[in-house]
């Protein structure tokens, strides 16, 4: 059975404020598909002069922009991935595909960054992720949009398609890995089994 084509997103979040820099050099690492070519402050918007591999003029953007920028690929149109530092002290690192780009590629994000130190990390459809953390109030004719679930400290932020968990985080919420593994369709050890990562549905779109 073959899965209609979703807009994938993919997050990695780490314990404290990373290294911009030297996250954006490590992720120069990912395979060809989804290996970050370009640099912007802004979303969508890209100037065929900021290449990661300009690295004095890279390295002048960062220091502008410490609390997080925008990555594309070659494939400008298909591939996004963005650092920012959260508010909660939290810094996550995501991948975002647009409709017909393999799904595996989500998953290769998430196991190439297993060594770099985050804590949690998820992939699935974007309309899921939407659906379970972006909150809407109505308050007279105006609609306020926050997103929420994403202080670690306080929770495990949920279950996705595919969910990576640490030690660490387990241990601190006491959840039991085994129970997880049991409700999984399938488990494996990241970073010398300092992480797991499961799999809760065969497909993203599922």
């Amino acid at each position: 059975m073959t899965s209609d084509p979703v807009e994938i997103t993919a997050k990695a979040y780490f314990p404290d404020r990373i290294d911009p820099l030297a996250m954006a050099l490590l992720l120069e690492g990912l395979p060809d598909p989804i290996r970050p070519v370009y640099f912007t402050e802004n979303e969508g918007r890209i100037s065929k002069q900021n290449r990661l591999e300009d690295r004095s003029r890279f390295e002048g953007f960062v220091r502008r922009n410490s609390t997080g920028f925008f990555l594309y690929s070659e494939n400008r149109d298909a591939i996004d991935i963005s650092v920012a530092v959260l508010d909660s002290g939290y810094s996550c690192v995501s991948l975002y595909l647009e409709k017909n780009q393999p799904e595996d590629l989500a998953i290769s994000f998430l196991r190439y960054l297993a060594p770099s130190g985050f804590v949690y990390g998820l992939a699935c459809d974007f309309a899921e992720l939407e659906h379970r953390n972006q909150l809407h109030v109505r308050i007279g004719i105006t609609t306020l949009e926050r997103f929420v679930g994403r202080d670690l400290g306080r929770y495990i932020p949920g279950l996705y398609w595919a969910t990576v968990l640490s030690h660490q985080l387990l241990e601190r919420h006491g959840v039991p890995l085994a129970e997880l593994e049991r409700e999984a369709v399938c488990s494996e050890g990241l970073d010398r089994e300092e992480l797991h990562l499961l799999k809760f549905f065969d497909h993203a779109a599922d």
